[in-house]
């Protein structure tokens, strides 16, 4: 039975129309990164704007790295899921933005490939050729090459009868030939350099397709050198993207030392104001003693001459009594005996007014000494003791003094009810907590359970210091912290611990809030034992 010879259509061009669209489709998005990574290294490069003024310049630092870190923070949400759920439930407006800019994105490849598809589907393509079938003999025909899909029947022939016929012998099947004719691939003047190579030597490929006529086999190593053209734009395009994030880290890790050594100092401006205004209020105190000590001597030499005066008069009053009373007659001398007692009693009673006066000083200032050495054995007590009992007696000594009224009023009440902790007690909790401090030093940023795990194992192995060595590092403030707990100078080992950054510091808060507390209340006793050491001189 004779049968119709089996026909296919030409699927190559098509396959190769494919393939073009693919690669122009890749480099098309290649260009669209190399472009957000050229804005992202404008962004990251540019730098805020240098003000005289260091307020405004650390706003503008900071601003500047919240939109790096807000920007980067989005482009890797919209390359990681798992980071882009996290991101978008704790930053506001993160989510508008990711969904805006994956819309953009789509849209600008639908219309990426809507062009790269009339480009190569254009009217360039010849349509009898492409869709023209081939007459293929029934022999040397692989039927795995063929689509059963796409084979279709040109015509159906009505089964005739065979008639036998002598035996003759069947030439081998000649190879299969096709007419190709591609449409070219055609880019616009602004497009990428690599692109262009890579359409370029597309065209040639086309050109040769076009040109010659080429079997089964040649399609398919044109498909082939295609295909590895395309795996080379993708591995150069994977390999540039690789260094635009590496470039992109190093910028963004170069911007953030630098804010943070600005942040560093602007602290060191802000401790080195305090120290001064410290020094400047220290100079004005001792300028105000030294008036009052001049006050209170000039005070002193003047009531002298006024009594010494007031003695002179009144032995030259007497004097002139006396020579009365010796011209006087007898009849005179009871009168003058009781004038004289009158005037010793008025002396007396002046006399027994301002002894009462200075005893009350007197007893002021015992009292307040009394009041003041009490407190001083309450912060020399090895455990923690109220103060309000002595901190009540001395504001009842003070009277009308301002500055132990002002003095006494700059404790704080938690201080006053529960006292503070001694040196003793602070250096043994110090030596509870340098461990921990240790550890969290030790921690990496962003550490989970094995950075942990680590920080635990060489804080066991780091090599502790003694004495007063010079750094910086965690062991030499360690050292000197104890060196300074030791000897007693709580102020010492405070200003030690406050120099700590990051988590260390955030541990040891609780410790320094009480080595402040401590500071701050000895300072206090001592001003007011330079107040009742000038009642003393005042006496």
């Amino acid at each position: 039975m004779l049968r119709a010879a089996p026909v296919f259509r030409a699927t190559q061009p098509a396959r190769l129309a494919a393939s073009g669209r693919v690669a122009f489709h890749s480099s098309r998005t290649y260009l669209n990164e190399k472009v957000a990574a050229q804005s992202a290294r404008v962004l990251e490069n540019s730098s805020p704007v240098k003000s005289s003024n260091k307020f405004k310049r650390l706003l503008v630092s900071s601003l500047l790295f919240s939109t790096i870190a807000y920007g980067a923070g989005i482009f890797y949400s919209i390359k990681n899921d798992s980071f882009y759920e996290v991101f978008v439930e704790y930053i506001p407006f993160a989510e508008r933005i990711i969904h805006f800019i994956e819309d953009q994105r789509f849209k600008g490849k639908f219309s990426n490939w809507e062009s790269a598809r009339n480009a190569i589907t254009s009217s360039h393509v010849i349509p009898d050729k492409l869709d023209g079938t081939i007459q293929v003999p029934r022999a040397g025909v692989d039927s795995k090459a063929i689509d059963p899909s796409k084979i279709s029947v040109k015509k159906s022939v009505a089964p005739t009868p065979v008639v036998p016929k002598e035996p003759e012998v069947t030439p081998a099947p000649a190879p299969i030939e096709m007419a190709i004719n591609l449409p070219i691939v055609h880019l616009p003047l602004g497009a990428d350099p690599e692109v262009l190579k890579y359409a370029e030597s597309l065209n040639l490929l086309i050109q040769s397709i076009n040109n010659h006529k080429s079997s089964a086999e040649a399609v398919e190593r044109v498909s082939a050198s295609i295909l590895n053209l395309m795996s080379t734009a993708t591995t150069s395009q994977e390999k540039l993207k690789e260094k635009l994030e590496a470039e992109f880290k190093k910028k963004l890790e170069a911007v953030k030392s630098r804010h943070e050594r600005e942040i560093q100092s602007q602290k060191d401006n802000y401790e080195f104001e305090l120290q001064r205004e410290q020094r400047a209020l220290i100079e004005n105190y001792n300028k105000r003693l030294a008036v009052e000590l001049e006050l209170t001597k000039n005070t002193t030499a003047a009531y002298v001459e006024n009594q010494i005066r007031a003695i002179i008069s009144e032995s030259q009053r007497q004097f002139a009594g006396v020579v009365t009373e010796k011209v006087q007659d007898q009849r005179n001398a009871r009168l003058a005996m009781i004038k004289k007692f009158s005037e010793t009693v008025k002396e007396l009673e002046q006399l027994t007014i301002q002894s009462n006066e200075i005893i009350a000083q007197a007893q002021k200032t015992a009292k307040l000494y009394l009041a003041l050495n009490g407190l001083f054995n309450a912060l020399k007590s090895p455990e923690p003791v109220a103060l309000e009992s002595y901190i009540t007696a001395i504001s009842e000594s003070a009277g009308e003094d301002t500055l132990l009224k002002v003095t006494l009023a700059a404790i704080p009440e938690s201080v006053k009810k529960q006292g503070v902790i001694s040196p003793a007690q602070l250096a043994d909790r110090f030596k509870v907590l340098e461990q921990e401090i240790r550890k969290a030093s030790l921690v990496p940023p962003n550490a989970g359970v094995a950075g942990h795990l680590g920080s635990v194992i060489f804080s066991k192995l780091l090599w502790k210091k003694s004495g007063a060595p010079v750094g910086n590092d965690i062991e030499s403030i360690i050292a000197r912290t104890e060196t300074a707990l030791e000897q007693g100078n709580v102020h010492e080992a405070v200003a030690e611990i406050n120099a700590l950054n990051g988590w260390p510091k955030v541990l040891a808060a609780d410790w320094l809030a009480e080595g402040r507390q401590r500071t701050e209340l000895e300072f206090l006793v001592s001003l007011l034992s330079d107040e009742a050491k000038l009642w003393g001189i005042k006496l």
